[in-house]
């Protein structure tokens, strides 16, 4: 199945993720730099192109969400694709999560590809600030992610569900840390966000509150990572799928 692969780089969508030292963080959190497209929602790490015939087919990250089990996302790195992932803006809570495992176009194809076995998600919160636009109309934020989650899945191609081992007040609690964090570490963007917003100081009780939901709403970004662990091996081809995924949010 693989005859030539596509990793997507710096210009494409994820341009850049880099570690920030916990030395350069007052509060001690760890936060990467992350540029990200206008109104881009969904990436992958990676993905398959290959060539059939004359024609070019591309195993879209986009082919996770078109309702078809026909189609699928592929990693497009050599071997089974260990550590690629698949990255989703949901900027709402997240209940629980569907997975067609594999390619699961026909019994056949399903068999001969690699499948997930195990996964692992992580929840992420990143900010920005007025004026973080580059060269390339990409916008520059700081990114801090939840721990990490793991989950076994069947080595089936029906839908197969399962939910994160977090409550929705610990979603709430990372978000509100994630802030304030922000607000002690990257001090000089929150003061060009206070002055669209007004000084948070000077706010108190709802008014406060208000603050905090109007600073999340329009400098915020909230979801979800999802990461091959390990597979079930296929038959022919190392290519590691998934057809589709559902993500019901609170």
């Amino acid at each position: 199945m693989k005859s030539f692969r596509r990793r997507i780089f710096p210009t494409m969508i994820l341009v850049i993720l880099v570690f920030f030292s916990s030395a350069g963080s007052k509060s001690g959190s760890q936060w990467k730099e992350w540029h990200l497209k206008s109104g881009q929602s969904l990436w992958a790490s990676s993905e398959l192109v290959e060539k059939y015939k004359d024609r070019t087919v591309s195993y879209s990250v986009k082919n996770i969400f078109d309702g078809k089990t026909g189609t699928c996302w592929s990693e497009g790195v050599k071997g089974n694709g260990i550590g690629e992932h698949i990255t989703i803006v949901v900027n709402k809570d997240i209940s629980r999560i569907g997975i067609i495992n594999g390619n699961a176009r026909n019994p056949e194809i399903f068999k001969k590809n690699n499948r997930i076995k195990k996964l692992k998600c992580c929840l992420f919160i990143a900010f920005t600030a007025p004026g973080l636009v580059s060269e390339t109309d990409s916008y520059l934020y700081f990114m801090k992610s939840s721990k990490s989650y793991t989950a076994d899945l069947k080595d089936s191609a029906r839908m197969q569900y399962f939910e994160l081992p977090v409550t929705l007040e610990d979603q709430h609690r990372f978000r509100e840390q994630a802030m304030e964090d922000f607000i002690c570490d990257q001090q000089f963007f929150f003061e060009q966000i206070e002055k669209e917003l007004g000084a948070r100081k000077d706010k108190q009780g709802e008014e406060c509150k208000q603050f905090d939901n109007d600073f999340l709403a329009a400098y915020s970004l909230y979801g979800l990572v999802i990461e091959i662990e390990e597979v079930y091996s296929g038959s022919k081809y190392q290519d590691t799928c998934i057809s589709e995924i559902e993500i019901e949010m609170i």
